[in-house]
């Protein structure tokens, strides 16, 4: 009888074989975890890096005379497109800190797993199983997610960041520069919905009140409005579809795919931000001039762009802030009522950050 495996049985040893928490196999040889040096790195980073990312240590198995780069920085998980961008950041600078050139993830699907040039010789690639040849194989791996929150370690707009932000660019946004521009009187609304309104949510990534939306509709006569979500899971979905009826302003639905919501994101003149990585790190990528509305956050440093005018509505009262933005987002049926009803009285007028 002839068995059949699944199609899927390669990634799956690969997974297995690759990212074990003790022990992995990776450019041609063993790695094995070593808490004594884990702890020393980490320490070292702290020096540099007060709020590096943790990590672990991982030491080659075996011979210890074979040629190779001392160190070298692997990306535990790639995340989503916003914390990608973030982690890609965080790389460069921990790749200096390190003084190591060679970094490796174990997939990067938004760029399809291509090899990022980081400046100053530093590169990103995916890792292989096998031998790396000629390039040796690194003594020490430092294993991170490369991630502490949503500020990248660095400022984003210092100069030896030009080449990541180029690198991402041509391969996250590569016809940004054709895309035509929304019209001046038109508002694009991003609405972040899907994980956010689970069953089990990221508890820091609260959404904004009906009410602010409310604000920034009032704001101008805008002549079109542009709403971009992965799907109807947020709350102020329908309120601002309604609020938009009424008035007989026309309504564009985007954002059915990440491409769109891209695009949409890009092109537009007038933005409301929601509260993620996803709007900051598009916005650091493309250099556009825009109008951005955002609600109580301060301004990302991935936002400092000379080209952006940004504008914020607080919440002056603290009674929103304290039920669902002081990292408890649960997606209860209490704080969605509250994201509906909280009045718009409770929150500043829109006022221009500096």
């Amino acid at each position: 009888m002839r068995v059949r495996l699944p199609v899927n049985l390669g990634e799956r040893l690969r997974t297995l074989v690759t990212r074990g928490n003790a022990v992995f196999f990776s450019l041609g040889a063993v790695y094995i975890r070593s808490d004594k040096l884990s702890k020393k790195v980490q320490q070292e980073l702290g020096h540099e890096l007060p709020f590096a990312p943790r990590g672990q240590a991982f030491v080659r198995w075996g011979r210890r005379f074979s040629h190779g780069t001392d160190i070298a920085l692997l990306i535990t998980g790639v995340g989503r497109l916003g914390n990608s961008i973030l982690q890609t950041l965080n790389t460069r600078t921990l790749a200096g800190v390190l003084d190591t050139k060679e970094t490796y993830y174990h997939r990067f699907d938004a760029v399809e797993n291509k090899c990022l040039f980081l400046g100053d010789g530093i590169t990103l690639r995916k890792l292989s199983i096998l031998n790396p040849g000629a390039s040796g194989r690194p003594r020490l791996i430092w294993r991170t997610y490369a991630l502490h929150s949503d500020t990248p370690l660095h400022n984003p707009q210092n100069v030896e960041f030009g080449a990541v932000k180029k690198t991402l660019r041509d391969l996250l946004i590569p016809s940004h520069a054709l895309l035509e521009k929304t019209p001046r009187d038109c508002l694009t609304i991003y609405l972040r919905s899907g994980d956010v309104f689970s069953h089990k949510p990221e508890p820091h990534y609260a959404q904004p009140p009906w009410a602010f939306y409310e604000k920034v509709l009032e704001f101008k006569p805008w002549s079109r409005v542009e709403i971009v979500a992965e799907d109807r899971g947020n709350p102020t979905y329908e309120p601002i579809l309604g609020w938009c009826s009424e008035r007989d302003i026309p309504v564009d639905v985007l954002g059915a795919n990440l491409e769109d919501a891209v695009h949409a994101v890009v092109r537009s003149t007038h933005l409301i931000s929601a509260r993620g990585t996803f709007i900051p790190s598009l916005l650091f990528l493309t250099d556009d001039t825009k109008e951005v509305f955002q609600f109580h956050d301060e301004k990302s440093p991935l936002m400092g762009g000379a080209n952006l005018s940004l504008w914020r509505v607080t919440d002056k009262d603290g009674g929103y802030v304290a039920s669902v933005m002081a990292r408890n987002w649960a997606n209860t049926e209490a704080q969605r009522t509250l994201m509906l009803d909280y009045p718009a009285d409770s929150l500043s007028e829109i006022v221009r950050m500096p």
